[in-house]
């Protein structure tokens, strides 16, 4: 397996820099156009909330690791705010009226149905999001 880690701050400035690199693993790891193209949404909404959320809109550390597997790819995402797991998060309400819908929960939503698997950890004053991507997960579609 295949391995490579990039460390930046988090923050806007940096977006495109860690979509490019989770990006071109993405085509290493096989996956073909539509599903790096979910990789490119995911890694987006997880950095944006990670930036937003964990950081308050301030810069601090990010950590994202890229592992290309027999199956796909695995992305892992490490940022040292407080402890928030998503997976814990509760499901977005789509058929609610517009106008009664709580605000947020969409990017979480989009992570849920994008990446194939995810995984979520504290490690000391970590937060670990795993996220897999498969390369069989959208034949015949």
């Amino acid at each position: 397996m295949s391995r490579l880690s990039l460390q930046l701050a988090a923050g806007l400035d940096n977006l495109d820099t860690l979509v490019l690199f989770v990006l071109e693993h993405a085509l290493r790891a096989g996956l073909d156009n539509k599903q790096s193209h979910r990789v490119e949404l995911v890694m987006e909404e997880a950095a944006v909330n990670v930036i937003q959320h964990a950081y308050g809109g301030e810069s601090g550390p990010l950590d994202v690791c890229c592992t290309l597997t027999p199956q796909g790819l695995q992305i892992s995402l490490a940022d040292q705010g407080p402890p928030f797991n998503p997976l814990d998060a509760p499901a977005v309400d789509l058929s609610a009226d517009l106008t009664s819908r709580k605000i947020g929960g969409l990017g979480i939503h989009f992570m849920r149905n994008m990446a194939d698997e995810l995984d979520y950890r504290r490690e000391g004053e970590q937060n670990l999001l795993i996220l897999h991507f498969l390369r069989h997960a959208l034949e015949g579609s």
